[in-house]
């Protein structure tokens, strides 16, 4: 597998992700926290495959008709990405 890392802002991945999965699962309630920009250098391509993955798997397996939170957050230079 190969990785192209490129400068990525984690937060606007983030918010394309879920509002293309919002579109699939419109009865979702899907919420999004983020401080703001988390920058970072990353595979977009394989970062959107992995939020996509994490994210459909609680929209199918979480709490039905509850919400799926989203959260990014950033502590020196570690990135976290968080799915409720």
């Amino acid at each position: 597998m190969t990785i192209n890392k490129t400068p990525v802002d984690l937060s606007k991945q983030s918010e394309k992700t879920v509002q293309e999965l919002q579109l699939g699962y419109p009865e979702a309630e899907l919420v999004i926290e983020s401080p703001g920009p988390v920058q970072g250098e990353w595979d977009g391509i394989r970062l959107d495959q992995l939020m996509t993955n994490l994210i459909t798997n609680a929209l199918r397996h979480g709490k039905p008709g509850g919400p799926v939170t989203v959260s990014i957050s950033a502590k020196g230079n570690d990135a976290y990405f968080k799915v409720h």
